[in-house]
């Protein structure tokens, strides 16, 4: 990588604070390139950033592996490295061989290939069919109420801890028809067990956590896959526990590995989709002003977010055989991160491709991902967006608190506010 892009990426790679903020110009630069695509030394990974390129390879699994979405060969090899280093302890020595082995037996869904993948989607592909979502909708909203009526005396609120976090993991509960209390298991396994994403410097201490919380989440999912595998109900556990692949039940490794997805997909980005609808709104009274006198807006607006504030920059893909991607040789085995975050900033594929336009339509952003792997789950995540949006727009003068500091979580790939304070006028309980 040429050394000026370099110093740009490498902070970003590294998870500081200020390019975590604000990673936008990095994107910009690499999309101005000719071609928009440059190895970073930083990752040991090429970075692609231009919209076709991007498009190109979501859209050829053939070619392109899944196996390592969320991290790049460099993090792997430490990973793996301190694995190592804790099967060396007497004590850890069967809990890491047992992880291991459930890790190496689920690939499913985000982390399969074709063809396993493609049979797989199949088997899930109901699950979040627009009629479904629908029948959500009145428990989302419902949800959201509770929510916000917490708040509304008060005046104050984080919108991440009393919102955003909070509604997602409430609907997955629903979803999995389990006590909406264990949903702050949900949440704590997803942030461990998620940790690795788009970080380089996970320690060995982490990664013991990680084996801990994935012994724990197993030990939860395993008896009520069993039961509704028994029995089946209209909830997605007994969905996941059913579910064929060509006439054949999916193993075991597979069903843990489909719930841990849906745990983690099903509330992480989601909150942060939430959050920056909320950072957005609270920083443009204008814009509430707007969004409030014409809800029709409101769709729209929540697309735009998600182009240009998308809560996952992008994922890795690893070349399965020697390639070309815009007349530049990628090597069997090396590893791209699929920038969606550019790709979404493309002017060649979004005119005024830096203005914030929430008419802006068609808005063909890759915020979800493209082709065979795209996000199961979008359906539901825009229903909670739209809903959560409302809920800003209701709240009378809203405005970011004069004490935030925006501070987003660890991870180059995964970007989500860890706070959001905001006031506006209090309104008595009714």
């Amino acid at each position: 990588m040429p050394g000026d892009l370099e110093v740009l990426v490498k902070p970003l790679v590294d998870c500081e604070p200020d390019a975590l903020a604000s990673p936008w110009h990095i994107f910009d630069a690499i999309v101005e390139r000719d071609p928009p695509i440059v190895y970073s030394d930083s990752l040991e990974a090429w970075i692609v950033a231009g919209r076709q390129y991007v498009v190109e390879i979501l859209a050829d699994a053939k070619t392109w592996s899944n196996c390592s979405v969320g991290s790049s060969r460099k993090a792997n090899e430490r990973f793996f490295r301190l694995m190592r280093e804790l099967r060396q302890e007497p004590e850890m020595a069967p809990i890491v061989e047992e992880f291991t082995s459930i890790r190496r037996d689920g690939a499913v869904l985000v982390t399969a290939d074709p063809p396993e993948h493609v049979r797989q989607r199949r088997a899930f592909s109901d699950l979040f069919r627009p009629k479904r979502i629908q029948s959500m909708t009145p428990a989302i909203q419902a949800k959201s109420d509770e929510l916000v009526a917490k708040v509304r005396p008060l005046g104050c609120a984080d919108w991440v801890a009393d919102y955003s976090i909070q509604l997602p993991i409430a609907i997955l509960a629903r979803n999995f028809a389990v006590p909406e209390s264990d949903g702050t298991k949900f949440k704590r396994w997803s942030d461990i067990l998620g940790g690795r994403i788009g970080r380089v410097n996970i320690t060995r201490e982490e990664i013991r956590d990680l084996i801990f919380s994935e012994k724990e989440f197993r030990n939860y999912f395993t008896p009520l896959l069993e039961e509704r595998g028994r029995d089946p109900q209209d909830d997605l556990i007994s969905d996941i526990a059913t579910a064929e692949v060509d006439g054949e039940p999916l193993s075991n490794a597979e069903k843990l590995e489909a719930c841990q997805q849906f745990v983690i997909a099903g509330h992480e980005t989601t909150s942060s989709i939430i959050a920056n609808i909320g950072r957005r709104i609270a920083s443009d009274p204008d814009l509430r002003d707007g969004l409030a006198a014409d809800r029709s807006l409101i769709p729209g607006f929540v697309e735009e977010v998600l182009r240009l504030d998308p809560p996952v920059l992008g994922f890795f893909r690893m070349a399965k055989c020697d390639t070309e991607v815009a007349g530049i040789t990628i090597a069997e085995g090396e590893y791209v991160w699929v920038a969606y975050a550019g790709g979404n900033r493309d002017p060649k594929g979004c005119p005024r491709s830096l203005e914030f336009d929430m008419t802006r339509h068609p808005n063909r952003h890759l915020s979800f991902g493209y082709g065979e792997h795209a996000c199961l789950g979008a359906g539901l995540a825009r229903a909670q967006a739209v809903i959560a949006t409302n809920a800003l727009v209701d709240l009378p003068n809203l405005a970011l608190a004069s004490d935030h500091v925006d501070e987003y979580s660890d991870s180059y790939i995964l970007r989500g506010l860890k706070s959001l304070k905001i006031t506006f006028d209090r309104q008595p309980v009714a």
